[in-house]
This record gives structure tokens, sequence and C-alpha cells, in this order.
């Protein structure tokens, strides 16, 4: 058959079956459900349609369905509800579709239904004009397409049940738009974008999504948010930017998510949280705050994080709380250039390096474990325990270096310190136990406590601090302990004859049952 223009279910109801052959059509198209009011159906069983070079629109002003479940469909465009108050269907059973394009809901409401067969689209668009409606539900098939747009002006849905679906790039939103993944494959082998003009949602409870060298970003341009909810499945992608321009928010209670790099607050004004409940996710690198705001929530889950910087470039702030969980990483700095907060109060952070706290970064130890090779403090690094009868005990491992500009502060604590403590700041007990291994302080660095304040060493203590008018422990204890025989090397500061103020005074020294002391002279 062929014919200049076909319309199925003009003003009335109308019915084409095809089960073979080839209707061609080359000028016009095809229109199905023409007038408001209409109802029309085309069914394909075998065959080929063909209308390369003109048209498919499925409900133009009134209702119309297409069902394939044989043969082969050809068309330039694919149009499924095209005018306002239209209604058009197309149901995929079987067979192929290649269209130029393919728009489901122009101005009305469009519906793409697969369960088997395969559909190849150069461009496919979800709900495309303001008060528009597209949705399409994959359980099965294939879908191949250079470009897919879930929600351009209007609302747009992509749910998923099965099937595979290959696409270049992604983009979701515009209108409160949602792609569901619940099962199947979704391969991007560019970039996708969640929140690209409006609000835009990604829920995957199940599948496996892949995302290529353009990456996954989420609130991509100003103004706009992007949502992404893992609860099961896998994720993998090149990298992860959440909150590109806008605002983005990755949830995670379950599933994997493996990526190269995971950005949080990219550019200046943008706002990108990593909310973890559960699952897995690993990266070669993660940075919370890079010119924007970021921040990182873990209570549950394990996240080997790579690289990890909180506040990177000057006016970004990166913050990462820590109550449960595990969070392993070859590195991390808190407050790089900008300003970076690690509240950790459960869990525990394993670093295989080195920890280091810039001039801007705060580290607060509530609860939990923390461990690293090496701890370089040059801002404020506090361990706090805050229930008033039960002091926090805690080890920290790893040599530590609190430089010149460094805080650290110990309230309501037990505190041991196991690697060799070098002192070139400020160190602040109000009040608590601490335990050195060896305690070395520079020039630069000073002690305060108060009466209930005790410094146990188990090695040596070095002091050749000359902040005379800073060091408070003439109120303090010094301890040192260990087996019997154990002997300590002292280097004791202050001017002889000075007497007690502001002369590196303590209040209490006490010594180890069969411990010796080698006395030298310090600062």
């Amino acid at each position: 058959l062929t014919g200049g223009s076909e319309i199925i279910g003009q003003s009335g109801t109308g019915s084409f079956t095809q089960n073979g052959g080839t209707n061609q059509d080359f000028s016009y198209g095809i229109g199905i459900g023409g007038s408001a009011g209409s109802n029309g159906t085309y069914k394909l069983e075998g065959g080929t349609l063909d209308t390369v070079g003109s048209s498919e629109t499925v409900g133009i002003s009134g209702k119309g369905k297409l069902e394939q479940s044989g043969g082969s469909n050809l068309t330039s465009s694919l149009f499924l509800g095209t005018n306002g108050g239209s209604n058009g269907t197309y149901d995929l059973n079987g067979g192929s579709l290649t269209a130029g394009s393919e728009k489901v809901g122009i101005s009305g409401t469009g519906k793409f239904d697969q369960s088997a067969g395969t559909n190849y689209a150069g461009a496919l668009v979800l709900g495309l004009n303001a008060g528009s409606k597209g949705s399409y539900d994959l359980s099965a098939g294939s879908l191949t397409a250079n470009s897919e747009t879930v929600g351009a002006l209007g609302k747009g849905t992509f749910d998923q049940k099965g099937g595979t679906n290959t696409t270049k790039t992604l983009s979701v939103g515009g209108n409160k738009n949602k792609y569901t993944l619940d099962a199947g494959t979704l391969m991007v082998s560019g970039s996708a974008s969640i929140g690209t003009l409006g609000k835009g949602t990604f829920d995957q409870s199940g599948g496996i999504v892949t995302i290529g060298a353009g990456g996954l970003a989420l609130g991509l341009n100003p103004n706009t948010q992007g949502t992404y909810d893992l609860k099961g499945g896998a994720l993998v992608a090149v990298s992860e930017t959440i909150g590109e321009y806008g605002k983005g928010t990755l949830s995670q209670s379950g599933g994997t998510n493996n990526a190269g790099a995971v950005i949080l607050g990219m550019k200046a004004k943008s706002k990108g949280t990593y909310d973890m409940k559960g699952g897995v996710v690993s990266s070669f690198s993660e940075t919370v705050g890079i010119s924007g705001t970021g921040k990182f929530d873990q209570s549950k889950g394990t996240n080997n994080g790579g690289t990890v910087v909180l506040g990177s470039n000057s006016g970004s702030k990166g913050t990462y709380d820590l109550s449960g969980g595990t969070l392993k990483s070859t590195s991390e700095t808190v407050g790089s250039a900008g300003k970076g907060t690690m509240n950790q109060s459960g869990g525990t952070n394993t670093i295989k390096g080195a920890l280091n706290v810039g001039k801007k970064g705060t580290y607060d130890l509530t609860g939990g474990t923390l461990i690293a090779k090496t701890e370089n403090n040059s801002g404020n690094f506090n361990v706090t325990g805050t229930t008033k009868n039960a002091p926090l005990s805690e080890t920290i491992s790893g040599n530590f270096t609190n430089k010149a500009t460094g805080t650290v502060k110990t309230t309501n604590a037990n505190v041991t310190w196991s690697g060799t403590f070098i002192n070139n700041g400020a160190y602040k007990s109000d009040p608590s136990t601490q335990t050195f291994s060896n305690l070395n302080i520079g020039s630069t660095g000073f002690l305060q406590g108060g009466p209930k304040d005790i410094f146990n060493i188990t090695g040596n203590f070095i002091n050749d601090s000359t902040q005379s008018t800073l060091w408070q422990t003439s109120q303090s204890t010094l301890e040192f302990s260990g087996s019997s025989g154990a002997i300590h090397d002292f280097s004791v500061a202050g001017l002889q004859g000075g007497g007690d103020t502001n002369n590196f005074a303590w209040g209490t020294l006490l010594v180890g049952n069969g411990n010796l002391l080698t006395l030298t002279d310090g600062s």
C-alpha cells in the first residue's frame, strides 16, 4: 500500500491491521486519532510500515494507539499526543521500530510501552511542551538512542523494570521529572544529567547503570535541583558531580556506587549533598566542596574514598559527618584552600596515608575510631566527650604533628596518642587525661591544663618550648609510666630559680614504680 496521506480515525473510530506486506507513505505520513473525540488504532503484526521522509502521529487531537507485535516500522519522526487534549500510545511487544526522532507527549499526553522488540531512536523526548505529559515503560527488549530527554518543558517519566536502554546522553529535568530503574540495564556512553532545567529525580532500586566519559551531574544548571536515590543495584560512572551549578543530592541506602571521582558542590553557589545510610561507594577521589558547598553525611555503609578533600578552593565549604559505618581513604585533607570540617561521632575512619587538617580546617572527634599513618594539624583538632560522667576514650594511631597555627583540644576525654606527638602549636586539655608515647614540644608549642588534667608519658618528653607566658600546667599532673626499669628522657624547661610563674611549672610529678628519669636541659 502506497499512500500520500493516511488517517486512521479521522472524526470517529477507525482501525488498521497489518500482518504482512509493505505500507509506504513518504509524503504526509500517517495520522492515528485525528480530530478531538476520535479514536484510531493501528496494529502492526508483520510486514513493513515505512514512513521515512514523513512522520507518524499517534493522537493528533484525538486518541490514537499503535500496537506493534511484529514486523518493522521505519519513520523519520514519531509523535505521540500532539495537540492539547490528545492522547497517543505506542505498544511495542515485538518487531523493530526505527525513528529519526520520537516525541512522546508534544502538547498532549503520550505513552510508550515496550515489553519486547527493539526501538532505535535518534532523539527521544518525553514531555516536550508546557502542559504535556510523556511516559516510557520498558520491561523487556532494547531501546537505543543518540539522546534521551525525560521532561523538557512538560512532565516526563521513564519506568524501567527490565530490558536494556542504551543512549549517548540522558537528561532528566524540567518539571519534576523522574527516571525509575527497578531492573535491567541503562548504559550512557556520554553524559547523564539529573535536574537539567528544573527538578529531576533518578530512583534506582535494582539493575545496573553505567555512565561514560561525560559523567553524572545532579543539578546541572543554576536554580536546578537533581536527586539520585540509590536503594539497590549498581551505579558505575567515570565521574559524579553532585551540585554542578545548582543543587544536587545523592542518597544511598543500598547497592554499590563505583566512580572515578565524586564531587560535591562544584561551582560557586552550588550545593551538593551525599547522604549515605547503607551500601558501598568506591572512588579514586572525593572532593566535598570544590568552589561551592558540599556535605557528606554517613551513618552506615562503607565509603572507600581514595583521596578525600573537604573545602578545596578558596570560598568553598566542605563538611563530612561520620556517625556510623566505615570510611577508608588513602589520604584526607580537611580544609585545603577552603573551609573544611570533619565531624566524627561514630564509625571508623581509616587512612592509609596522612590526615592533613589545614588552617581553615576542623576535625571534631566525639566518638568512633580514627586510624591514620600520620596526622598533621594546622587548624583545629578537637577530642570531646559529650557525656559528663563518662569520658570519651580514644586511641589515635600514627605520628601526630600539631603545627604552629594548629590547636588540639581535649575535653572530658581519655586520649592515647600511640605515635610520637610533635607539638608546635597549642595543646589544651579541659579536663582530660592524655597518654603520649613520646611528646616533643617545639619552640612555638605549649600545653595548657587545669587541676584535673593529667599528661601521662610512656616514652620520652622533650620540651624545647619558649612560650613560657602561654604555658599553663602549674595545677596539672605530669606522669611518667611504664614497666619497672623503664627509662624516660625528660628535658626540663624554664629558668633556674625562676619560680613557678610563667616558667613551665607543673602541679604534680608522678613517676611509676621502678621507672627512671634522665633529666636534660630544655629551653
